[in-house]
């Protein structure tokens, strides 16, 4: 994907930040939700994406603060 977003959204750049910003956010639009991909059985990502259920650093929902005393 990188040399992709590249061809397609920094040559030309935009002229400037919020420009180029736009320009990456309807690529990212396209790639995630119009695009088909072969590896996905020509669906688009976001046909077949579904949220992790992995938790880890959370504890009921929650971050876990510690505090590491010095030694």
């Amino acid at each position: 994907m990188h040399l992709t977003l590249k061809k397609e959204t920094v040559k030309p750049a935009g002229l400037n930040f919020l420009q180029q910003q736009a320009r990456f956010d309807d690529f990212i639009e396209f790639f995630n939700n119009e695009r088909t991909h072969e590896a996905l059985d020509m669906k688009c990502p976001a046909e077949v994406y579904q949220p992790s259920t992995h938790t880890t650093g959370l504890s009921g929902g929650k971050f876990v603060v510690s505090r590491v005393a010095e030694a």
